[in-house]
């Protein structure tokens, strides 16, 4: 399994090595060549930005597309970096998730594509031809190695055409007042799933006509993401190692689809089918959900009286799984192959400017509740970190990265288990393996191409 292995003593022993005090004079000979070195990602005074021009200080215009999502910490790296050039102007436009991802597909294929657009691990592989890779003199891998955790996991075809900015897993939210109110504490926080069932059982709440008030325990809507979970915990990988289709037709997925349902239909600890989980933890109608930490700011912007904690997935037993669940990336921008080489070379020194910039990176750390990629961060600037982000930081290690595969194969499984993983007239078996068969026949078109880190 691919796994973080950063642990906060070996970021300890990184960042004092490589002190802001340490570097200064090596940093001022960088910036008078222009060649790219560790110690620039360390140092925030940015001398490598202020002592070398981009575009021989004459004016250019990037055209950036973005996930309107991502416009908070975009529009912060715009700023931080017109400090440092001014002569690079900007032309943004800005989507919602599925618009922006359909205007890029219908923008690229015609030829009027961005100069630059916002990446995700799931469209990686679509947009390969209309990407440009990244440099080895601007990116020197041997570097970001060092400083970046996991970039090997990017590396297609022996280019990067992006990086890692962070990565994220799933875990529980529950509503704090409910939780109180049903006597419940810190210490009653499941460590495994038949605690978890016993704690939802002591949350749910109903009417005399046995209608909900509370849910223990929703998992709406992520049905799909919450089996990989449970099957990366009973030591099952997601996909076959040849990648040529998913992995649930296995024995343990038939007691894990069972689990779901007996949630579901023998405990009644919550509903399927209704309205997504987040807005039932929201409305104070969950008490407890599954979910990935986008649901904190989804909280935080709709339902800002609401307070909600979070937690790490339970196992099936106290012992540490071969895997907690699986994590993804969020990806840096990617640079549009048909641009002009003024363009490209302007998009290779911003991204820099990014991945040197903890101000930024901070910022998009917070915006997507991502642990940062940029191991000194972890050091540096730990107490900065939302509450989400430190506890995910403190089992990432033990989850596993679902590697680069195609949007299409997860749009599938959505669909397909919402319809049928509560459908007791379909026997679990049946539902597994056609699924394997249909997850094949999608990723057949990208037999050949790299997933994960493998060549």
């Amino acid at each position: 399994m691919n796994r973080k292995t950063v642990g906060l003593f070996l970021i300890a022993a990184i960042f004092l090595s490589c002190r802001p005090g340490q570097f200064r004079n090596s940093g001022e000979q960088e910036n008078r060549t222009g060649q790219v070195s560790g110690e620039m990602f360390l140092d925030q005074r940015f001398e490598y930005f202020t002592r070398n021009k981009v575009n021989g200080g004459e004016p250019i215009t990037i055209k950036l597309w973005i996930n309107e999502d991502w416009s908070d910490s975009y529009a912060l790296l715009v700023e931080e970096y017109r400090k440092y050039r001014p002569n690079v102007s900007f032309e943004i436009k800005e989507f919602s998730w599925v618009s922006y991802w359909l205007r890029m597909g219908t923008a690229m294929q015609t030829g009027a594509g961005p100069d630059i657009f916002h990446m995700h691990p799931y469209h990686l592989l679509d947009y390969m031809e209309y990407l440009a890779p990244l440099p080895e003199e601007h990116f020197p891998e041997a570097v970001m190695k060092d400083l970046f955790s996991d970039i090997e996991a990017l590396k297609i075809g022996g280019n990067y055409y992006c990086f890692n900015l962070g990565s994220t897993t799933g875990g529980i939210f529950y509503n704090r007042k409910l939780w109180q109110e049903a006597g419940l504490g810190d210490k009653d926080i499941p460590r495994t799933w038949e605690e978890l069932r016993t704690t939802a059982m002591a949350l749910t709440r109903r009417d005399e006509e046995g209608n909900f008030l509370i849910e223990g325990f929703n998992f709406n809507n992520n049905a799909d993401i919450f089996l990989m979970a449970l099957q990366l915990e009973r030591g099952q990988p997601l996909f076959t190692p040849d990648g040529t289709r998913t992995n649930f037709n296995v024995e343990e997925n038939i007691a894990n689809v069972q689990f779901l349902r007996d949630l579901v239909f023998q405990d009644k600890l919550g509903t399927f089918g209704g309205e997504p989980q987040e807005i039932l933890l929201g409305t104070g109608r969950a008490a407890m959900i599954f979910g990935w930490p986008w649901i904190s700011n989804f909280l935080e912007r709709n339902y800002p009286e609401v307070e909600f904690e979070f937690f790490r997935i339970p196992n099936w037993d106290l012992s540490v799984p071969p895997a907690y669940n699986y994590n993804n990336f969020e990806l840096s921008f990617c640079i549009n192959a048909a641009s002009g080489e003024g363009q490209k070379n302007a998009a290779y020194d911003l991204l820099l400017f990014y991945l040197c910039n903890d101000k930024v990176l901070l910022k998009v750390s917070d915006q997507g509740k991502l642990v940062p990629s940029k191991i000194s961060l972890l050091e540096t600037h730990y107490s900065d970190l939302d509450e989400v982000v430190k506890i995910q930081a403190e089992y990432l290690d033990s989850t596993e990265f679902l590697g680069i595969r195609p949007n299409s194969v997860f749009n599938y499984l959505q669909t397909v288990f919402a319809a049928n993983i509560m459908n007791v007239a379909l026997p679990i078996k049946q539902m597994m393996e056609s699924t394997d068969a249909e997850t094949e026949k999608i990723l057949l078109p990208y037999i050949g191409r790299r997933y994960g880190s493998q060549e």
